[in-house]
């Protein structure tokens, strides 16, 4: 952690993110949650960087995103996109894909009502925005685009998400 306005170091936790994923604060900023594409998501204290939880991803379950708070993660099984509370690793919602595709990468906004995913068949790259309630996909943002896109991320009111198209541009959308 760093001081924002000395850009002084403030404290080094000793950790094994070699795969590190993902790394949020708490909307309270009392504990840090870092996410590894294959192991699974730890939570520690902010202030003293001991370990509070620890969920461990299941056997062939691929870690994608967390939340905007840090209280939720999101992971990959198949075609399944799944929702999962940090704490209790208890899964909230799936998402089923309509049709066979890699799915690449997704991000949930912070209420948890819509999730952008990033998808690939046959070297074309489609973006989709779901309800979650739902759900279900809304809207094709990006359909079979030949140029690679990469992770979206949402707005902290989660109103407008954003992803990279190529190397060329970042693109936003209104996720209502």
């Amino acid at each position: 952690a760093w001081d924002q306005k000395t850009s002084l170091q403030l404290r080094n936790y000793k950790n094994h993110f070699y795969d590190l994923r993902s790394l949020q604060f708490t909307e309270d900023d009392s504990r840090i949650t870092a996410a590894r594409f294959s192991s699974g998501v730890t939570t520690q204290n902010a202030s003293t960087g001991e370990v509070m939880d620890s969920a461990v991803l299941e056997r062939g379950r691929q870690l994608l995103d967390l939340s905007p708070d840090g209280e939720h993660y999101v992971s990959l099984s198949g075609d399944i996109i799944a929702i999962h509370n940090v704490q209790t690793n208890r899964q909230v919602k799936a998402l089923v894909m309509p049709s066979p595709r890699e799915i690449s990468t997704a991000a949930v906004n912070t209420d948890m009502t819509r999730l952008a995913s990033v998808t690939k068949h046959a070297e074309h790259w489609t973006l989709n925005l779901w309800d979650v309630p739902a759900a279900q996909i809304i809207r094709d943002c990006i359909k079979d685009s030949q140029i690679p896109i990469g992770q979206p991320v949402f707005s902290p009111d989660g109103n407008t998400f954003a992803c990279e198209i190529g190397s060329r541009s970042i693109q936003l959308w209104a996720s209502h």
